[in-house]
């Protein structure tokens, strides 16, 4: 297989609901202790160059997607014929109130067709294969 057609996951950084205080932590330096071992896995990320980019918040939220703390069974994937604003909608009705979609699964190739554009300059975005 070639990259284009490995499967591969597409973050949107700006989406993800950030704990409070999860920032500050990052800005004062305090992280998990296993950290270090998990920020290993960012090998996978096919768009560094996007990641040198980032100012301001996002710089802060990029460190959190490596934290042991944050993930667990919080993250969900529905097929894309589920209507996702409904489900979305139920999630925050029902207290889940930092619902969000954060990202799809799918192909290189598929993303770079569906965004007709180049993964190094697709803003906000990690690509993961």
């Amino acid at each position: 297989h070639n990259n284009s057609q490995k499967l591969a996951a597409q973050i949107a950084i700006d989406n993800i609901p950030i704990l409070t205080g999860a920032k500050s932590c990052i800005e004062n330096g305090v992280l998990s202790s296993l950290h270090a071992q998990n920020v290993r896995s960012s090998e996978a990320i096919v768009n560094n160059k996007i990641l040198q980019s980032f100012d301001g918040s996002r710089k802060l939220v990029y460190p959190l997607l490596f934290d042991p703390q944050t993930a667990g069974g919080l993250l969900a994937c529905i097929p894309h014929t589920e209507d996702v604003e409904t489900l979305l909608k139920e999630l925050k009705s029902s207290g889940y109130s930092r619902s969000a979609v954060i990202g799809s699964i799918g192909t290189m190739k598929d993303f770079i067709n569906r965004d007709n554009e180049e993964i190094s300059n697709y803003d906000g975005m990690i690509w993961l294969i």
